[in-house]
């Protein structure tokens, strides 16, 4: 997307590391047939939890998204996708990132900052280039989520921000489709998370939505 500065959502490190399972086999295991073609990350503030949207295609060649956090220590057994051999990390525990706190975190922070992924350390572009929708420029006071409930595609719980206890509910679909699509059956959430592919950057899609109340 036009218009993009450095990310405040910080650098990701990639290492050159042999993955056993690879992440497509990973999402095939959830998802069955999935056609790797990249990712967008974030970055956890305390450097101890990956955060991942792994990009592909479906067997109907549409364009799909399998977010996913990748720790040293199982955080949740209910979460828990899978273990994952690192060849530089050791072992990593891959989970479902709407049951991880520090994923859900970090949507919300990206969506209300207009912030945008993680860069590469390696310097390549992210398959898909997202950007939060808010206004705010300066940094939030975000506290720990807490999530009352998680499936593959939604998170519902409460976080305080700036001092005002707020339940939520997070939604990051599974298909990738335009902001106009009728496939979407609802009314956009102004915050959400806008995504474009480098093969067409002309063309929004939805990559996250988040609302919120009052608590």
């Amino acid at each position: 997307m036009k218009g993009l500065v450095r990310s405040m959502s910080g650098i990701s490190i990639i290492e050159n590391a042999v993955l056993k399972p690879t992440k497509r086999e990973v999402a095939e295991q959830w998802l069955g047939y999935f056609e790797h073609i990249g990712s967008y990350r974030f970055v956890d503030p305390d450097g101890q939890v990956g955060i991942e949207s792994l990009i592909g295609f479906d067997l109907d060649r549409r364009l799909v998204q399998m977010p996913v956090t990748y720790r040293s220590a199982e955080f949740d057994a209910e979460h828990t996708l899978t273990t994952m051999d690192h060849s530089v990390l050791g072992t990593r525990y891959v989970s479902n990132a709407m049951g991880d706190p520090v994923a859900v975190r970090e949507y919300i922070r990206v969506i209300l900052e207009a912030d945008n992924g993680a860069q590469r350390s390696d310097g390549k572009v992210s398959v898909l280039d997202v950007r939060g929708s808010g206004n705010r420029e300066e940094g939030l006071e975000i506290g720990e989520v807490r999530i009352l409930e998680a499936t593959r595609q939604r998170a519902v719980g409460y976080v305080r921000i700036d001092g005002t206890l707020r339940g939520f509910v997070l939604r990051v679909p599974h298909l990738l489709v335009p902001e106009n699509s009728p496939r979407l059956g609802h009314n956009i959430s102004p915050m959400r998370l806008n995504g474009s592919v480098v093969m067409s950057p002309e063309t929004v899609l939805i990559a996250a939505e988040l609302s919120w109340h009052d608590i």
